[in-house]
């Protein structure tokens, strides 16, 4: 009988190790929550298609211009996520993203590109929505943010199309937007590389290319009209590929 006391009350004492344990880290704020996963020593690197399909739709809403250029997950608290345009996003363990409280719609830590506020489309000014319609007449708005004193517009195609704040068109860019880097004219792109996207990836078109921050970035276009983002080393040494 003694033992069974014994036994019954460590249960009791673990049991209640572990909920205060679970309810201290359901208790974090968003700031502490944020802070932990971007200095954990813990950081597991996991593919993009592994994100909660929450992330994957605020990231699609709200860094339509880009692409995940990585991925980092921290167990028990969330995941670290960076974008092509050097912006970073957390979100906690359950796919939900992690905001300090006088930041919203912004990132915790942005970029050099800052993070942007999504817009409507009905709030787009009036010189922006005719000047796609003029020069754009077969595709539609699909997403919109103003970045600083620019409008970014995302059109199907899939097309970037990027405004000043008095809504002048500025440029465009297949595929997706790069925030810094030296954009490569398409007849300079390594042939290793052109070789390997022509062998790996057939039926693609080439649409734009990048040289930032050691790697080289290319957009092709499926078949399908699909965008796909490829990234290789300086020396054209495959890296992963990213929708």
């Amino acid at each position: 009988m003694k033992k069974l006391i014994i036994v019954f009350l460590s249960v009791l004492t673990i049991s209640a190790f572990t909920s205060c344990d679970k309810s201290a880290n359901e208790n974090l704020s968003t700031e502490t929550i944020v802070e932990e996963i971007s200095n954990s020593a813990d950081k597991q690197n996991v593919e993009p298609d592994e994100l909660p399909q929450t992330t994957k739709a605020f990231i699609e809403e709200e860094h339509f211009e880009t692409y995940v250029e990585s991925v980092a997950y921290v167990a028990g608290l969330g995941y670290e996520v960076t974008m092509g345009t050097e912006d970073v996003e957390y979100f906690d363990k359950d796919g939900e993203v992690l905001r300090h409280r006088d930041r919203l719609r912004q990132c915790f830590r942005p970029g050099p590109c800052g993070g942007g506020q999504v817009l409507e489309i009905d709030d787009l000014p009036d010189g922006v929505v005719e000047y796609i319609q003029a020069n754009y007449p077969d595709q539609e708005i699909r997403r919109a943010k103003l970045k600083g004193d620019r409008y970014l517009v995302a059109i199907t195609g899939p097309t970037v199309v990027v405004f000043n704040g008095e809504g002048e068109f500025l440029n465009e860019f297949p595929l997706f937007r790069f925030c810094f880097g030296h954009r490569i004219d398409l007849v300079d792109l390594p042939e290793i590389i052109v070789e390997y996207i022509n062998e790996h990836y057939p039926g693609v078109e080439i649409k734009i290319a990048f040289r930032a921050r050691g790697k080289i970035i290319v957009g092709v276009l499926t078949p399908d009209g699909e965008r796909k983002i490829i990234v290789f080393t300086q020396d054209g040494v495959f890296i992963f590929d990213r929708p």
